[in-house]
Order: C-alpha cells, then sequence, then structure tokens
C-alpha cells in the first residue's frame, strides 16, 4: 500500500510527535505551502484536500503510483471497511 501525506510549512501539527515521516519505498511527504490563508495555525483540511487535488492531477510519478494503489479502493467497486478498538 502506498501512503501519501501531506504537511504544510508552519503547520505546527505535523511537529507535534517530534519525528519526520518515514522514508520508505511506499511513504511519501509532501511538503507546501498553504493554498488558504496562512494563519498561526494553517492546520486546515479543505485546504490540506486542495493540496491532494493538486498533487493528484500534477502528474507527478508518486502521485500516479498512489492513485493506482488505491484504484479498488476508491473505484466504487465492493468494499469491506472493518473498525477496530484496541485496549490496554
Amino acid at each position: 500500500m502506498q501512503v501519501t501525506a501531506f504537511e504544510y510549512n508552519g503547520d505546527l501539527v505535523p511537529l507535534t510527535d517530534g519525528m519526520s515521516n518515514p522514508a520508505t519505498s511506499n511513504t511519501v511527504t509532501v511538503h507546501a505551502d498553504n493554498p488558504g490563508t496562512d494563519g498561526p495555525m494553517p492546520h486546515d483540511a479543505l485546504n490540506y484536500a486542495t493540496t491532494a487535488a493538486r498533487y493528484q492531477a500534477s502528474g507527478n510519478p508518486n502521485a500516479v503510483r498512489f492513485t493506482q494503489s488505491t484504484q479498488n479502493f476508491s473505484s466504487g467497486e465492493n468494499a469491506v471497511v472493518r473498525d477496530c478498538t484496541v485496549t490496554r
């Protein structure tokens, strides 16, 4: 499974764990400027959706690979969703 993570420059939320995303063959982190208004906290789901759509349409090989890997999930065909709860 391919993983694409989006992080805005200046967004404090991705920094809260103090670690960078892993650099692996199936994980890509896209660092971008917030396309919306920059405030003290530019973490906004609609802006991230805009950035993801632009990235997907960019033709970037990583974006193409991600889209292809999720085709069965996002094609409207049969899907199975499982919610799990883990407790200690």
